[in-house]
């Protein structure tokens, strides 16, 4: 076996666990990964049992390690990348689950999010927290389970339980059951934490009828989580020297670090990334806060979210034609799913689709919207269609650069993307040519694992050359704009015209 010292990572999402080995020159030794069973008894419920959880860690380091040929006492530190929004409930004294493990995914929590998102409470946890209320938080998770576990709710009530998020599951596991901590990146996505103080806040621990006592010992950026204890296939006294978000890694492995960058990938929801520096600023107009380590020290971020792909395929899968104006039908059935090589940017102007309202795009509600079809009549071809959805999301964008530029006193200097319409190269120009700035795509293989390896190495050093990083920072191509100022200014305001136009 190899002598080297590596690092490992721990990749966990709903479905399953992965486990990478790192070497001292950012190269993966050895990856592994062990699925999850899911259990979804009702439409929207997601779940997972949480001893399950542990062993699957268990196997896909046993297996990494095998596959990279490394002893696993040659582990340097452990840095785990988790979803914040993964939450459970135990007993505090046997350590064994109260609840399944509810993940991201989970919409149990919806109703209660849509009635405390109404209610001056629910404007109270967004003030204080910069999070907007949805059902995927640990609070209104929470909530849930008080209305509707009674059984666990007595051991809430009782003081004999305690709730964390996923990560704070597993390091509770990796140090044998001595630490329970939950790293300030991930409390900022809870709805308990006030992000100015990074502290718990009393108010809002109080209204989810909780205590301190009840919640994770709160560690900051840079701070050690533990040391591994009794977990097998792991020696004792490994370092737990990172815990971080997805997203944030997402952004540092786009090289997104610095002031003036901002960082936008593409998914089921489209989420727009940015720094505000390394002191909090307060949300102006509903971001979601996080807080991530950077080359330069903790840094605080911004997140805000537009209409992607994936919605608008989804609505336009759904219209009527025939409830359309008559003689405007167009010569391909807008059922049909929409094929990215008919893109021919820029559209033609008189072809708009324009959101309903993009103030109320979130997580909450990222299924739950609809359109505006303006100009289309029996002169409408296929490929106009296609235009006009790549068009719409692209100034969807501007207007959130616009937003978080204005309330934030930014000016953004590159974007960078990633995701599934971060690939076509005709929206990427377009892109860049509304926005008027670089759009830059990076070679993402391992970004994020990478990213949470370098981000280590800032706490417990362990590369050899800071050339390192840019292993993780690998641009692929970047777009620069190729119109002038003037005309992207035209493409900007006759798109708003529509929009103002379909708000009659």
């Amino acid at each position: 076996m190899s002598s080297k010292k590596c690092q490992l990572i721990i990749k966990h999402k709903c479905a399953k666990t992965e486990a990478y080995l790192v070497s001292k020159t950012g190269e993966v030794m050895g990856f592994a990964e062990q699925k999850h069973q899911l259990i979804t008894e009702k439409p929207g419920w997601v779940e997972y049992d949480p001893l399950e959880a542990t062993y699957a860690l268990r196997s896909a380091i046993s297996s990494a390690v095998k596959k990279a040929k490394i002893p696993a006492k040659n582990i340097h530190s452990i840095g785990i990348l988790a979803e914040p929004q993964s939450m459970l409930v135990w007993d505090r004294d046997t350590g064994q689950p109260l609840t399944p493990i509810l993940p991201a995914g989970c919409e149990r929590a919806s109703a209660v999010s849509q009635i405390l998102s109404q209610t001056r409470l629910g404007k109270d946890i967004h003030k204080i927290t910069g999070v907007p209320f949805n059902p995927h938080t640990l609070g209104a998770k929470i909530k849930w389970i008080r209305d509707n576990m009674p059984d666990v709710k007595a051991q809430l009530d009782a003081g004999n339980a305690m709730v964390g998020t996923v990560d704070t599951w597993l390091v509770y596991h990796l140090t044998g059951r001595k630490a329970v901590v939950m790293a300030s990146s991930q409390a900022a996505q809870t709805l308990l934490l006030d992000p100015a103080t990074q502290k718990w806040d009393p108010f809002l621990v109080n209204e989810f009828g909780l205590t301190n006592k009840q919640l994770p010992k709160l560690i900051g950026i840079g701070q050690l989580a533990g040391k591994t204890s009794g977990f097998v296939p792991l020696p004792d006294a490994i370092p737990i020297s990172a815990i971080a978000t997805l997203a944030a890694m997402e952004m540092f492995g786009q090289g997104a670090f610095h002031y003036g960058q901002a960082c936008l990938h593409f998914g089921s929801l489209s989420t727009l990334r940015f720094f505000t520096g390394s002191t909090y600023v307060a949300s102006q107009t509903g971001h979601a806060h996080g807080l991530m380590l950077t080359p330069q020290g903790p840094a605080h971020y911004k997140e805000s979210y537009t209409l992607s792909m994936t919605s608008m395929l989804t609505w336009l899968q759904q219209v009527d034609v025939t409830s359309l104006p008559s003689g405007s039908q167009p010569t391909a059935s807008l059922t049909d799913r929409l094929n990215l090589a008919d893109i021919q940017l820029p559209p033609q102007h008189g072809l708009h689709i324009i959101p309903a309202n993009l103030d109320s795009i979130s997580p909450a509600n990222k299924t739950d919207q609809t359109f505006h079809i303006l100009g289309i009549n029996s002169r409408t071809r296929f490929h106009d269609i296609v235009n006009a959805v790549m068009a719409s999301v692209a100034h969807c964008v501007k207007v959130l650069i616009d937003n978080a530029e204005s309330n934030y006193s930014l000016r953004f200097k590159t974007l960078h993307v990633t995701g599934d319409m971060a690939r076509t190269s005709p929206f990427a120009q377009y892109l860049a040519d509304v926005l008027q700035i670089p759009v830059t795509r990076y070679k993402t293989e391992h970004s994020a694992i990478l990213s949470a390896a370098w981000a280590m190495h800032l706490v417990s050093p362990f590369f050899t050359k800071t050339q390192t990083l840019s292993k993780v920072n690998r641009v692929e191509i970047t777009y620069l704009p190729e119109i002038d100022p003037l005309s992207s200014f035209t493409y900007q305001q006759t798109w708003e015209n529509g929009r103002k136009l379909s708000a009659r």
